[in-house]
């Protein structure tokens, strides 16, 4: 049984999100693997990371959930818990 044509359109495109974060952090360490094959220094693997999360803070962004990110910024405590989480 399918959705109704309203129920589809609320629904967020998780999948969809999700593959784009799967492929995103899958291609990361290839090129850093990359990068260390090539002899390059390590401020250029740095520069490639600071662009990896400049472009998946975008995505966020552009998905909409930026109201978000200034939540987890605003309460210190959650903040404090994704620090040591990594």
């Amino acid at each position: 049984m399918s959705l109704p044509a309203a129920a589809q359109a609320a629904r967020p495109p998780g999948a969809a999100a999700g593959l784009i974060g799967y492929v995103i952090w899958g291609l990361v360490p290839r090129c850093s693997f990359s990068l260390d094959e090539q002899g390059k220094p390590m401020g250029d693997r740095r520069a490639t990371g600071a662009l990896v999360h400049a472009w998946a803070g975008l995505l966020v962004l552009i998905a909409g959930h930026g109201d978000q990110v200034a939540r987890v910024f605003r309460s210190p405590a959650l903040l404090g818990q994704l620090a040591v989480s990594r």
